[in-house]
């Protein structure tokens, strides 16, 4: 994140937790979550498969041999949860950042991106441990190549809602 520097410029102590697609960062407290549905798990593959393969012979074979398990779970979460394949994240970020927190006992939770479920770890966080969090949006939360269907839009316009509600700033 561009905010990074500016930050460490700061004197400001950073513990950044994000997804492993995100890149790496070494010189601050780094903690990479996965996604726990099927759809943020076949996100991730495909991620890590497109950086490491070449050719989409390759690419294909290893995604169908290490989705093929995924495949019917991935079928049921798309009829009954029919949100982006980021939004199970925020699940294993909330425990995440909610550990970190208890351990680091920061001034306050930051949380900024694109992803819905950033802001929706960092406001489950902040409420367990009751650390004032802040929202940092880089770009509205609604819109409709983000949200493309009726239900995802209206769980977005909730999570917007909720964030605006209990941030104690929001950007």
């Amino acid at each position: 994140d561009d905010r990074l520097p500016v930050f460490k410029r700061g004197g400001v102590a950073v513990r950044l937790i994000s997804s492993p697609c995100a890149k790496t960062y070494r010189s601050i407290k780094h903690t990479r979550v996965p996604s726990v549905a099927p759809s943020g798990i076949r996100y991730e593959v495909r991620y890590f498969l497109r950086r490491r393969t070449a050719k989409k012979f390759w690419f294909k074979l290893f995604e169908t041999i290490l989705l093929l398990p995924v495949i019917p779970f991935y079928l049921i979460e798309k009829i009954f949860i029919r949100l982006d394949s980021t939004w199970s994240w925020f699940i294993t970020a909330s425990v995440a950042a909610t550990i970190a927190a208890f351990r680091d006992r920061p001034a306050v939770i930051y949380s900024t991106g694109g992803p819905v479920s950033a802001h929706m770890a960092a406001m489950a966080a902040s409420y367990i441990t009751r650390i004032p969090y802040i929202a940092e949006f880089q770009d509205p939360l609604v819109h409709k190549y983000a949200a493309p269907g009726r239900f995802e839009r209206r769980f977005i316009e909730k999570v917007e809602q909720m964030i605006f509600r209990s941030a104690s700033a929001a950007v």
